[in-house]
């Protein structure tokens, strides 16, 4: 019975660690991708009319003072023909034969994550602030960051729930034979094997994923923190329903 105890431990914490830090490994792919398309997003805002110098700040400042706003920068129209330059110098030399600079000025806003989800109230607020004659950002970019975030709080939500119920198990188990108490707080061998078990489909979930590193930019690892918590919560959920038997 000890045996198969013990056995059965191990495979909870096998099962447990290659399910989990596959979760954990969905997660932090979720949060790169997150952060990456953040970092290239922004939302341009154009004015019907040029702003003066005496005026951009106090633009700048109407705009910080939106909700959701992590920053706002004013471009100019040499600076944007300038980062042009930078990418399309060809493009470029087509657009000098324009003679003038037919480039707007514009201001750059960048949102926090709480905003994407709300950008359409945001632009709305915006519009009072001045006479845009456009307004501009990556609709597509929107949709991908908030399918990220999605799967990354669902992922949250699942782990969190789990995390309750072996808690909740454990408590049970403890309050239906308080007697056992003391002989189940020295009976460790399930917890440390459902441990190694975990460990070990871990160690497999990471050794199948690892290939796609190669392949994908945005490539992370989860946090230590993260998986010390798998561990730990493993090793409860196999005290838990094998320390009785052991």
């Amino acid at each position: 019975m000890k045996k198969l105890s013990f056995l059965l431990a191990f495979l909870l914490g096998l099962a447990g660690g290659l399910g989990g830090e596959s979760l954990l490994l969905l997660r932090a792919q979720c949060r790169q991708i997150e952060n990456s398309l953040r970092a290239d997003f922004v939302v341009l805002l154009v004015p019907a009319q040029d702003v003066s110098a005496a005026s951009q700040k106090q633009v700048e400042g109407k705009i910080m003072a939106l909700p959701d706003v992590e920053s706002v920068r004013y471009v100019s129209k040499q600076e944007a023909l300038d980062r042009l330059e930078r990418k399309d110098p060809q493009l470029v030399d087509s657009v000098a034969w324009l003679g003038e600079n037919p480039l707007p000025s514009s201001f750059e806003v960048r949102l926090s994550p709480q905003g994407f989800g709300r950008i359409s109230d945001w632009i709305s607020s915006a519009s009072s602030i001045l006479d845009w004659s456009d307004v501009r950002y990556k609709s597509a970019e929107v949709k991908a960051i908030l399918q990220a975030q999605f799967y990354g709080y669902w992922i949250d939500m699942v782990f969190g729930f789990s995390a309750a119920f072996v808690v909740l198990m454990a408590f049970c188990v403890l309050w239906i034979s308080p007697h056992h108490l003391e002989r189940r707080l020295h009976t460790v061998a399930p917890a440390f094997l459902a441990a190694a078990g975990c460990v070990c489909g871990a160690a497999l979930a990471l050794t199948t994923a690892s290939p796609l590193r190669l392949i994908a930019s945005w490539w992370s690892w989860p946090s230590w923190i993260s998986q010390t918590g798998l561990i730990l919560i493993l090793a409860l959920a196999g005290w838990s329903l094998c320390a009785e038997t052991s």
